[in-house]
Order: C-alpha cells, then sequence, then structure tokens
C-alpha cells in the first residue's frame, strides 16, 4: 500500500512524510536524460549558414544537437 498524506491527520509528521515521498516519486517518474551534443564548426566563415539546431525525442529522454561557430567562445 502506498502512504497517501490524506491517510494521516492533517499537518502531522506522517501526513508530511507521506507527502515528500509522493512529490519524490512524482518527480523522479517525471526526470528524463538530456543529452547534449555541440558540434563546434572551426574555422566557419558565415558564408554558408550552419546546420540548423535538431532536438530527438526517445523513450529516456532527448538528444539536443547544437551547431555553432568555432568563433563563438
Amino acid at each position: 500500500m502506498i502512504d497517501r498524506p490524506g491517510n494521516y491527520q492533517r499537518g502531522s509528521i506522517e501526513s508530511r512524510t507521506a507527502a515528500r515521498a509522493m512529490l519524490e516519486r512524482i518527480q523522479t517518474s517525471r526526470q528524463k536524460n538530456a543529452i547534449v551534443v555541440r558540434i563546434e564548426h572551426i574555422g566557419h566563415d558565415g558564408k554558408e549558414p550552419l546546420p540548423v539546431s535538431q532536438s530527438i525525442r526517445w523513450g529516456g529522454g532527448t538528444t539536443e544537437i547544437i551547431h555553432v561557430s568555432g568563433s563563438s567562445l
């Protein structure tokens, strides 16, 4: 049985503990992995545009591919 805050007296330590555990379960289930791939084009002269950034979603999260000019730092 999963403890819920409503199973205990309002404001009690047990109720607050159950609420905290419930919040942690929700946050854990929402967390996804994010992989960021930064492709630096060294010597890019700006004559040709850089490739468009991409966001690839998959079951475990998202992969972001970002293209930047080598002189961006």
